[in-house]
C-alpha cells in the first residue's frame, strides 16, 4: 500500500494530486484525491493538506481492513487445524477399535467393492505426495482411510459407526501393505 503524489506533469493523464493503492490477496484497489483546486501544491495550502490527509486516511482505513482480514484468516486457519487434529485423533482411535474385514463385507447394493477404488486413489495420492516431496505418517494415513470410509458410507444402507471403524482399520492394513510393496515407509 502506498500514497503517491503526482505533481503537475508527473501523470500521463494530467492528474495532479494523491493516488492511494492497495493490493491484498489478489484484490487491487486505488483511489484518487485531486489537488488541482489548491492555490499551491504544498502543505501550506489548506485544500492540498486536506486532500493529503484524506489520502492518508484512506490508506490507514485499507490497512485496518487488511489487518482484520489477516485476523479472520488466522482464526479460520486455527479452526481448520483444530478440526484436522480432532479428525486425525478419531481416525487413529478407529484403528484400535475397528475389526479388519475383507472387501466383500463392505459390498454395496450394486455389488461394488470399495477397496480397489481406494487403492487407486491411494496410488494417485502417493504420486501427488512424491511430487510435493511429502511422506505418509501413521496418523495422516489413518485420516486418509477414515475420509475414504466416510465417503464410502454416504447413503450406504448399513451406515454405522462400527462399520466405518472396521472399514478404516481394514483399509489402513491394505494401505500399509501397498506402501510397503511400493517401497514407501511410514515416517
Amino acid at each position: 500500500m502506498s500514497v503517491h503524489y503526482y505533481g503537475r506533469g508527473d501523470h500521463g493523464g494530467g492528474f495532479v494530486g494523491f493516488r492511494v493503492t492497495k493490493s491484498f490477496n489478489g484484490d487491487y484497489r486505488q483511489s484518487y484525491f485531486s489537488t488541482i483546486p489548491a492555490k499551491s501544491q504544498s502543505d501550506e495550502d489548506i485544500y492540498f493538506r486536506y486532500q493529503r490527509l484524506k489520502a492518508e486516511y484512506k490508506e490507514a482505513e485499507w490497512e485496518a481492513e487488511m489487518l482484520d482480514m489477516n485476523e479472520s484468516l488466522r482464526i479460520q486457519a486455527a479452526s481448520l487445524r483444530q478440526k484436522h487434529q480432532s479428525e486425525t485423533e478419531v481416525a487413529v482411535s478407529w484403528l484400535d477399535r475397528g475389526v479388519v474385514r475383507n472387501d466383500e463385507s463392505f459390498t454395496d447394493k450394486f455389488g461394488r467393492q470399495p477397496f480397489s477404488g481406494c487403492e487407486e486413489r491411494l496410488v494417485e495420492r502417493m504420486e501427488e505426495m512424491a511430487n510435493e516431496n511429502k511422506h505418509w505418517d501413521g496418523s495422516s494415513l489413518a485420516l486418509w482411510c477414515k475420509q475414504e470410509a466416510d465417503s464410502w458410507f454416504v447413503g450406504f444402507p448399513d451406515d454405522t459407526k462400527q462399520n466405518r471403524r472396521d472399514f478404516t482399520a481394514s483399509l489402513f492394513g491394505i494401505a500399509k501393505e501397498r506402501l510397503r510393496i511400493m517401497g514407501w515407509a511410514l515416517s
